[in-house]
């Protein structure tokens, strides 16, 4: 049972507030009012308009300490928050910008998955093979059973002290599909197996057995997707995570390599030019030699294998993020709650928006 809330002087939406909501959470009329058992419409007011305008307008302050001309409310969205964690991640001086970007845009992904309490609305709270194929197979075959992904998903969720978010992944392993047939490739598809604690070696059941009513398209492919459940802290970002946090040393190593790589490539271009500008007039030929010619394709083949392990650390896509914040919780569902509130969030879930995400991606 949800506590009586003790503190009456909450805040009403503001302009801006509602204005915000609109632009990043479209389906947000249709959870203000609360979610039954998850959260009260007192708490989830408090909770937008203190915490979510509170990292809007640092992104505000901090963009326009730069910005040539102020930035306005109505260019926050989805994909400005994106470009703002994709181009600050690795940047020191941009990490209070990236920080609140990943943030409101945690929030604003978790919030969309709320199931609508509005009369007459019926979203799925239901994991199904005729409703969610694409997402039922997924779980089934990365995590045994609905019950055996609802227990992970939870207990994972729980573990988290403070602020943070649990996120369900969807791991594509494009190595299977356009990678693993090449030789040249064989240490690189095993320094990612290696590199992924969630990866399925024994891939997903055929389609066949996993087949779909009401013209529900069945996208997933053996051994190239799977699921994994993982949790950020605070400002990080499931965009750009890996174990361990090894993405930042393994990107900036990546990142070195590709560098250095164009510069060699720039340096033996300049010289066939060079080479071929310097010849007898009377018997210049265009051509390369056969050794420049393997020394060239070398050079490219390892250009492809670091853009490769470059594209790999961001490889997984979210489709469910939960807010385990206190913020989010605590007021209603008290110090003992928090497992409660999470079993009330799973069963208050739209998985029709989850299936969407997938088919969104897996369709790409």
């Amino acid at each position: 049972m949800m506590l009586k809330q003790m503190n009456t002087s909450r805040r009403c939406f503001t302009t801006s507030s509602k204005k915000l909501q609109q632009q990043l959470i479209p389906e947000f009329n249709n959870i203000k009012s609360g979610v039954s058992n998850v959260i009260s419409k007192e708490t989830l007011s408090n909770y937008w308009n203190n915490r979510t305008m509170y990292h809007l307008n640092n992104i505000v302050t901090e963009v326009n300490k730069t910005a040539e001309t102020p930035i306005e409310i109505s260019k926050i969205n989805e994909d400005y928050l994106k470009e703002i964690i994709d181009s600050k991640i690795l940047t020191s001086s941009g990490r209070p910008l990236y920080l609140n970007a990943s943030i409101l845009n945690n929030i604003v992904f978790s919030l969309k998955t709320l199931a609508s309490s509005v009369e007459g609305s019926k979203p799925n709270h239901i994991i199904s093979k005729s409703e969610t194929p694409n997402l039922y197979s997924l779980i089934t075959d990365s995590f045994g059973s609905i019950e055996e992904f609802k227990a992970v998903l939870i207990n994972s969720s729980n573990s988290i002290s403070g602020d943070g978010f649990s996120w369900l992944m969807l791991n594509i392993d494009n190595m299977g599909d356009n990678f693993a047939g090449d030789k040249s490739y064989t240490s690189i598809f095993d320094e990612s197996l290696s590199n992924n604690d969630a990866y399925n070696a024994d891939g997903l059941a055929n389609s066949s057995e996993n087949g779909s009513d009401e013209g529900k398209k069945l996208l997933v492919k053996p051994r190239i997707h799977s699921l994994k459940v993982v949790n950020t802290y605070n400002g990080g970002s499931p965009h750009f995570f890996q174990k361990n946090n090894g993405i930042f040393k393994r990107t900036l190593q990546y990142m070195e390599m590709k560098t250095e790589l164009d510069e060699l490539e720039k340096k033996i271009l300049a010289k066939l030019e060079e080479d071929i500008a310097n010849r007898d007039i009377s018997t210049k030929d265009p051509s390369m030699s056969e050794s420049a010619e393997r020394s060239l394709e070398k050079l490219r083949v390892e250009k492809d294998r670091v853009n490769f392990l470059l594209g790999q650390q961001n490889r997984g896509v979210p489709v469910l993020g939960l807010d385990v914040s206190p913020k989010f919780w605590l007021l209603d569902h008290g110090v003992d709650g928090k497992k409660n509130y999470l079993k009330n969030l799973f069963d208050n879930t739209n998985w029709n928006l989850v299936e969407e995400r997938l088919v969104q991606t897996l369709s790409k």
